[in-house]
């Protein structure tokens, strides 16, 4: 059954990804999205807080009655849990799209090591990846925060399984980004790079299934995150040329 096996292959490349940075000497990656997640981190921490405030006293206003005035303490502790892990989600997927011209170029660097190929710098396609990764990465943080609010409301119907939902699609949607830059270096169309994607979304979900997990963490997540996304790339290229071993794939 093929979804079994790209799940599978997904998180096999997952795994062979750590063991390949340090192999590689590639771990000085990490220093860049670590970088950024802290600046990231210090805006959305520093935006929070000129907003608490205000909400606190604008929800203690709107809710007057005695009953439930009693539980406005609780019902702001949880909005604000909800907030922050969406903000820390919000990060994650920013961290992608502010971060495709690192993936691209660490993608290409994985890609040679795989194949014992060196790909011809051109100034040009290096725009054109930075460019699509930049897209790709939006339209998945796009798509991705959507289903996840209607998956969140849901949940309020049926809480048990909305996380999960909630997960798998954030998983996928991380996954789809970076394999996405090896569909964009062998000249895949944008709708050849989804169909593929698609056909292969088990291994999708797979490659992005920790990141999914750790990054709505509040706080803990948004570092996490800088550090998946340099594995997440590198297991994306293993899993590419592991899934697609016909020769024609590395001209």
């Amino acid at each position: 059954m093929n979804f079994i096996n790209d799940f599978k292959n997904g998180l096999l490349s997952w795994f062979k990804a750590v063991g390949f940075i340090f192999k590689h000497r590639l771990h000085w990656f990490f220093v860049i999205p670590l970088l950024l997640a802290s600046l990231l981190f210090g805006a959305f921490y520093i935006l929070l807080e000129q907003f608490r405030s205000p909400f606190k006293s604008l929800l203690s206003s709107w809710i007057n009655l005695p009953f439930i005035n009693s539980f406005s303490n609780a019902i702001f502790t949880i909005f604000e849990i909800v907030l922050l892990i969406f903000s820390s989600l919000l990060i994650g997927h920013l961290l992608n799209i502010f971060l495709s011209p690192v993936y691209a170029w660490l993608s290409e660097k994985t890609a040679s090591l795989i194949t014992g190929k060196e790909f011809k710098f051109s100034f040009f396609q290096l725009i054109k990846d930075i460019f699509r990764g930049f897209l790709i990465s939006l339209r998945n943080a796009v798509l991705s925060f959507f289903w996840s609010i209607i998956l969140g409301l849901l949940g309020l119907i049926f809480p048990p399984i909305a996380p999960f939902f909630v997960i798998g699609v954030n998983a996928f949607f991380f996954g789809f980004t970076f394999i996405d830059y090896n569909c964009e270096r062998h000249k895949m169309g944008y709708k050849d790079s989804i169909n593929f994607i698609r056909s292969h979304r088990w291994g999708a979900i797979a490659i992005g299934l920790f990141m999914a997990f750790i990054t709505p963490i509040p706080y803990l997540g948004v570092f996490m995150a800088a550090f998946m996304g340099i594995i997440n790339t590198v297991a994306a290229t293993i899993f590419f040329y592991t899934i697609h071993t016909t020769p024609d794939i590395c001209t």
